[in-house]
């Protein structure tokens, strides 16, 4: 099967549509991520929490203080411990609950469109003022679903990844579709 995938992905490797189709797929794994671990991998992660956590009290601390090996051991152990609850994957996505930050990820991630639609007025092609007014609130609405699309993904480590990748990952799919059409054969 994952043959199969890599014969695909070969054979189509100029195919810009399928690096959106790729890019698409690695979004929806982003953002449906934080909901597969909370109802399935959160469980786990608990349960072995409170194993250790029983493991650990159950240690005599006073056996511990008094060897220096030991002591330095249990705080090392601790410490790793303590490291590793911050810098899980579980850790790497938040599910941001800060105003300012969803609104900085919306208009992040809109403002790439909604440069579109302020140049709607600007475009010569547009004759009647219909058109121009008609193409500012298609890609004024655009920019709103990609906003919401840009809040929804979940904060990835720090939000200053949410800012600037998204509108990186537009414009990428925005030069994917532009080339696509194009052949480069010349004959």
């Amino acid at each position: 099967m994952l043959e199969k995938i890599f014969d695909l992905i070969k054979n189509n490797f100029k195919n810009p549509k399928l690096y959106v189709f790729l890019l698409v797929i690695l979004l929806t794994a982003l953002v449906l991520f934080p909901y597969i671990d909370a109802n399935f991998f959160y469980y786990s992660r608990v349960n072995d929490r409170i194993d250790i956590l029983t493991k650990v009290s159950e240690i005599n601390v006073e056996q511990i203080q008094e060897n220096e090996i030991l002591h330095k051991e249990y705080n090392s152990i601790l410490a790793e411990i303590q490291k590793q609850s911050t810098g899980s994957v579980g850790s790497v996505f938040i599910k941001e609950s800060n105003n300012t930050v969803n609104l900085i990820k919306f208009i992040t991630g809109g403002s790439l469109v909604w440069i579109i639609a302020l140049l709607c007025f600007f475009i010569k092609g547009f004759k009647n003022w219909g058109y121009r007014i008609l193409g500012f609130v298609f890609f004024a609405g655009l920019g709103c679903v990609f906003g919401l699309a840009a809040k929804a993904i979940p904060t990835i480590a720090n939000p200053m990844v949410n800012y600037i990748g998204f509108p990186v990952l537009l414009i990428i799919v925005i030069a994917l579709l532009a080339t696509g059409g194009k052949n480069k054969k010349s004959v």
